[in-house]
Parts: structure tokens; C-alpha cells; sequence
């Protein structure tokens, strides 16, 4: 079995885009995840981008440089890099947005993304667990529904 990487990375959009966009891209990531056997959740917000990769390291590592190589996002931050993970935070989730419109925990997820731009090292650290968990949670509720 391959172990599993999971990557978690915040970034600045270079333009505002519309949810139409940022929709578009989450389609082609599905496409392109389930070639690769990466799953994830993305969350736009503002003009940030905050993502979560999980899947074969090296299909993981493809993904992430091809974003850091898009013109769509800038000061691309690597936050945390796990590897061998035990299992999957998005099983089923080759890839989706986690929209906070109109959900309960909406602005506190927004507020955590504000900390985490302003961070630095060990509060960074923090603050990437508490969102990604935050955002898992988010992510059961809408299995759940």
C-alpha cells in the first residue's frame, strides 16, 4: 500500500474570481484527483485560497508544484506536510469546496483563515490544525445531509 501525504497550503488569489471560477476549478481537480488518487477540500474565501491535499506523495508533490505555478494564486505557503498518514480526513472527496455561505461555523472558519494569513511559526502550526479539523467537521456535516 502507498502511504499517504497529506499537504495543507494557503494562498492569495491574484484576482478576485467569481464562484463560477472557483467552481471550474474544483471540476477539473476532481477530474484530474481521481487519475490520481488525491482527495481534498478547498476552501476560497476573501482572496484567499486555503487547501487541503491528501493522496500518493508524489502525486500529491505534482499537484501542489502545478498550483504553485498557476497564475491564479500567489505567495503560496506550504503550512504543513504529513507523511504516512493512517487515513484519509476526505475519503470520499476527490475534491470539493467547502462553501461557508450560510453555514453555522462559516465565520469562524473565515476568521481562522484571517489568523492564519497574519501567522507565523508555531501559532501557524496551530492555527493549520485547528482549520483543517474545523474543516473536516464541516465536511461530515455535509456527508451527513
Amino acid at each position: 500500500m502507498t502511504p499517504l501525504k497529506r499537504l495543507k497550503y494557503l494562498s492569495r488569489q491574484t484576482r478576485p474570481m467569481t464562484r463560477a471560477e472557483i467552481d471550474e476549478i474544483v471540476a477539473t481537480a476532481r477530474q484530474c484527483n481521481a487519475e490520481r488518487a488525491i482527495t481534498g477540500a478547498l476552501v476560497a474565501t476573501g482572496n484567499v485560497f486555503f487547501q487541503i491535499l491528501e493522496g500518493p506523495a508524489d502525486a500529491v508533490d505534482l499537484v501542489f508544484a502545478k498550483i504553485r505555478a498557476d497564475v491564479r494564486h500567489a505567495d503560496v505557503i506550504c503550512l504543513a506536510e504529513q507523511l504516512e498518514c493512517e487515513g484519509r480526513l476526505f475519503p470520499l472527496w476527490r475534491m470539493e469546496r467547502v462553501a461557508l455561505e450560510g453555514t453555522p461555523a462559516s465565520a469562524a472558519i473565515e476568521e481562522k483563515l484571517r489568523e492564519l494569513a497574519r501567522s507565523d511559526g508555531a501559532a501557524r502550526y496551530d492555527l493549520t490544525r485547528e482549520l483543517s479539523r474545523m474543516i473536516a467537521a464541516e465536511a461530515a456535516q455535509s456527508r451527513a445531509a
